[in-house]
């Protein structure tokens, strides 16, 4: 009897250090998938702020014309 409590406590022991491993291997798996869209999303922000910059070029000169605005 003395034997089967130490197996159930060793056993809830293991269960335990079992679960903490797989919560740890999770939070690293979901760290970095998010490292990985931001990295996609900041890819994304910076080929929309160049496009934001022609735009603003293209309205510039469609506004004071391309002679003046190479002038200033």
């Amino acid at each position: 009897m003395k034997h089967f409590f130490s197996c159930l406590v060793f056993c809830l022991i293991v269960i335990m250090l079992l679960f903490g491993i797989e919560t740890v291997s999770r939070l690293s798996e979901m760290e970095k998938q998010t490292d990985i869209k931001l990295y996609q999303l900041e890819e994304v922000i910076e080929q929309q702020a160049k496009e934001i910059r022609l735009l603003k070029t293209d309205i510039d000169i469609l506004e004071k014309g391309y002679e003046r605005q190479a002038k200033e």
